[in-house]
């Protein structure tokens, strides 16, 4: 027996902000829903394929919990958003972080440091300073040392300079460095990943399946070189940072803006890595091409203005 699902379709969206940001919601029936800024009704929770048939219901949000019987961990989650008035990315990362304690400090503070160590080695090479000699591996002590070799070079900068790397490690943190890898960056190497897999079960896969793969190679294609642009961009921004103060505001403000752009690209991927890979696991074939067709709607794709150059 043999179903075909092809008359599941996702549209692109205008803007990043009429997509809405994924919010990580435990009850299945909620997997991948939306949050979106609405002038008329504050907020909204947008159901993408929520009957199986390509549609995005569009919910008032304070008429979820209702209309959908929110409960437990999912009503808290949804209580504080609108309490947030959340509808970015970085927005609900931010309350989920607060309202579920999934926090690994120790890491982030193990990961702000490594950022602010590589930082201030690369701003200091450009004095003669090279953090590579000084061996070690305790960040306080090697940062400490850095900054006594930077004070005999620089003066009273060292201190303010150790302020400011300090300040944008932690704006960093969920993106991190080239070779110190945040969130962020960990994500859209998973997607770059996932588009090879997907390339090549594409060569073997059915006349029925095959479209839904290329649509989700190629949606996973935009994300990487849009993605990759940003990339490009904050890391000139950071490599261009010197010791003088001078320029840093709109560097920072332009890293900022970068880090909440690839927030906005990358956001939906986490869901729709964790959907296929469920979908690796089943056997029935049937239900294989459906659960295909279901992932593939569920795609983020990039408006049409965030589209890689091609």
């Amino acid at each position: 027996m043999q179903a075909t699902y092809s008359h599941v379709r996702a549209r692109r969206p205008g803007s990043f902000a009429e997509r809405g940001a994924v919010v990580p919601f435990e009850a299945p029936a909620l997997f991948a829903a939306r949050v979106r800024a609405d002038e008329r009704r504050g907020l909204v929770m947008l159901l993408s394929n929520f009957a199986e048939n390509g549609s995005v219901y569009v919910v008032p949000w304070g008429e979820a919990p209702r209309v959908l019987a929110v409960h437990g961990s999912d009503k808290a989650l949804h209580g504080a958003i609108g309490e947030a008035r959340a509808s970015t990315p970085q927005a609900v990362r931010a309350v989920v972080r607060r309202v579920t304690g999934r926090v690994d400090k120790d890491g982030e503070r193990a990961l702000v440091r490594d950022i602010q160590t590589r930082l201030l080695g690369g701003i200091l090479r450009d004095v003669g300073l090279d953090l590579a000699l000084l061996g070690g591996n305790r960040h306080d002590a090697r940062v400490a040392a850095l900054l006594r070799m930077a004070a005999s070079r620089i003066g009273p900068a060292a201190v303010d300079l150790l302020r400011r790397t300090e300040s944008l490690a932690g704006d960093l943190l969920p993106l991190g460095l080239p070779g110190t890898l945040g969130p962020m960056r960990q994500l859209h190497q998973d997607v770059v990943s996932f588009e090879r897999h997907l390339r090549r079960r594409g060569e073997t896969a059915s006349v029925e399946a095959k479209p839904y793969y290329h649509s989700m190679m190629r949606a996973a294609a935009d994300a990487i070189g849009s993605a990759e642009a940003w990339l490009s961009v904050i890391d000139k921004a950071v490599a261009g940072l010197a010791v003088s103060p001078a320029g840093w505001a709109e560097e920072r403000c332009r890293i900022r803006d970068g880090v909440d752009r690839l927030a906005w690209i990358l956001d939906g991927w986490e869901p729709m890595l964790d959907r296929y890979a469920a979908y690796l696991e089943r056997r029935d074939q049937v239900f294989h091409e459906r659960e295909l067709a279901l992932v593939a709607a569920l795609a983020p794709l990039l408006p049409a203005d965030a589209l890689p150059a091609r």
